[in-house]
């Protein structure tokens, strides 16, 4: 049988044990806590970023749909009777901005009836056909209709599109 004395000793270890646990359960928290707080203002900071980047995008892209050189994009990319309050009104910004990117893309592509320009000596010419016979894997030619009335073949990275476009049948008929 115990005596009271050595129920006392294991009471008095018994609560220190506890005090240190508690000691420890403590600066846990603590660190638990602070680590958290840190998180949550990294957290805010990148969110502030994130919405300024956001509202720059948007801005940006409010100014390219306002430029008179994008109003023709805007016309074909949405609807003809759209006017800038509702594409603005209807459309998100992001959306917008891959719309009008997507015609972008689109119009710099080389098509049958395009007017060119060599770079070299400005020769004009219009795209009659991509010329699968000549073309390498990083360089591709097309067959062109010069203002010298030659057929020739073009590497598309000596030429530039003008913005124009012709008949192909009317071209070669001249």
């Amino acid at each position: 049988m115990k005596t009271s004395e050595q129920i006392l000793n294991e009471i008095q270890s018994a609560i220190q044990l506890n005090k240190n646990a508690k000691a420890k359960c403590n600066t846990a928290l603590t660190d638990a806590i602070s680590l958290i707080l840190h998180n949550e203002k990294e957290l805010q900071n990148r969110l502030d970023e994130e919405y300024k980047r956001g509202l720059n995008d948007a801005w940006e892209i409010a100014k390219e749909v306002f430029d008179d050189r994008n109003y023709c994009a805007i016309l074909n990319v949405f609807e003809y009777d759209s006017t800038l309050a509702e594409v603005i009104r209807n459309h998100n910004p992001i959306e917008v901005k891959k719309k009008i990117l997507a015609y972008k893309e689109e119009q710099e592509k080389i098509r049958a009836g395009d007017v060119v320009q060599d770079n070299n000596d400005g020769t004009k010419a219009t795209i009659l056909d991509y010329d699968a016979e000549t073309s390498l894997e990083d360089e591709r030619y097309w067959m062109v209709y010069t203002e010298n009335r030659c057929v020739e073949s073009w590497c598309e990275n000596t030429f530039t599109k003008t913005g124009e476009s012709v008949d192909v049948c009317n071209a070669l008929i001249k």
